[in-house]
């Protein structure tokens, strides 16, 4: 997939995006998991382990909140960029 960058993920965005994924784990009872690092991947796998369509789109509401950006689902990190899928 190919990625239109916004621009660089950065500690902070990691920070916040980090307590609000711990608050999201809690608010919608999504167990945390010993084996992963963070409550981020903790949602993440729980949304790939379920097919709950309103709780992914919750989820990507909240992430775009955390990162000060305007509501798409195409928004995203990779490689260390913060951007959205084009294809």
């Amino acid at each position: 997939m190919t990625i239109s960058v916004i621009r660089p993920f950065s500690n902070e965005d990691a920070a916040v995006v980090e307590k609000a994924a711990a608050r999201f784990c809690t608010r919608h009872g999504i167990q945390r998991d010993a084996d992963y690092p963070d409550a981020y991947m903790d949602v993440r796998v729980h949304l790939r382990n379920e097919s709950d369509n309103p709780l992914r789109q919750l989820w990507q509401a909240c992430f775009c909140r955390a990162v000060g950006l305007p509501y798409d689902r195409r928004l995203t990190v990779a490689h260390g960029h913060l951007g959205f899928y084009i294809d």
